[in-house]
């Protein structure tokens, strides 16, 4: 679901006009009057991931994708043109700083507040769209690259790992309270492979219940056989109670039902391993 107030359209030309006009006369005081020209390009490697949230490569990827989708034309503001990039590390800055206020962003990369709302609505709608080319299951010779990669970690034919994600989001406009987890977050269920890129993705179900019961109303169940075949197997986090997913025995790893406490140790060792495995926990 994309937050309602993210897709406003109350942004009208009149309060362009007032945050240029009010920034008329403190336009030589912005503090980044220059950030994505002068600022970002100087920042190291490490410095980039830590503003933006993801690595220099991924953004380049995404910047040429949006630069050739009918969601990109050049947005002028009160302060010139933006481009492909611009339009990208802006909305990137704006997600990964949720403190932020819209004037905050907006004066960070000298932008009215009007342009801020179309850059984030365009990129929003841009990035939801190309979901179904990015999170898809692997390939079966992706599969085997994935399953010899987790047996170095101790995990044997294991072509995924499934979790669920708590995630800092805005709270739905129709019964949000019913989506709250016992985290006060809202929570996404994911199979990511051995390097945490997601290949299934479940979102949508209340979250004040447990993991068992949204895998279950999941659509992934009807679809392991299809998905892991019979050589395969998802590997689980330590939020699923094993006993709770004897139905599907076969996608589970090895010795989750063994009654020697010696597999039983080894197994709980193994689920907290998934866990610290995922990069989003």
């Amino acid at each position: 679901m994309i937050p309602t107030f993210l897709l406003s359209s109350e942004s009208s030309s009149s309060d362009d006009e007032l945050y240029a006009l009010f920034y008329k006369e403190k336009e030589s005081d912005v503090e980044d009057e220059d950030f994505l020209e002068d600022t970002s390009p100087q920042y190291s490697d490490t410095q980039f991931i830590e503003q933006f949230r993801i690595s220099r490569q991924v953004v380049k990827y995404i910047t040429e994708k949006f630069s050739a989708s009918k969601y990109f034309n050049y947005q002028r503001g009160p302060f010139g043109k933006l481009d492909a990039d611009a339009y990208i590390l802006i909305f990137l800055w704006f997600a990964g700083h949720e403190t932020a206020s819209y004037r905050e962003v907006s004066s960070h990369f000298n932008i009215s507040v009007g342009t801020l709302r179309k850059v984030i609505e365009k990129v929003i709608y841009f990035l939801s769209n190309l979901s179904v080319d990015v999170i898809k299951w692997p390939t079966p010779e992706e599969q085997l690259y994935i399953k010899d990669q987790l047996a170095t970690y101790g995990f044997h034919d294991v072509v995924g790992i499934i979790a669920g994600s708590h995630i800092r989001i805005d709270k739905p406009s129709e019964d949000p309270d019913s989506y709250l987890n016992k985290e006060n977050h809202y929570t996404m269920q994911i199979v990511c492979d051995h390097r945490g890129k997601i290949c299934d993705l479940s979102t949508g179900y209340p979250g004040s219940v447990d993991n068992n019961t949204a895998f279950r109303a999941s659509s992934l169940p009807a679809k392991l056989t299809d998905k892991c075949g019979d050589n395969y197997i998802l590997a689980l986090d330590d939020g699923f109670p094993i006993e709770d997913l004897e139905q599907v025995p076969q996608h589970l790893p090895p010795n989750y039902n063994s009654e020697s406490p010696e597999d039983k140790r080894d197994g709980i060792t193994r689920r907290q391993d998934i866990t610290n495995t995922l990069p989003f926990n």
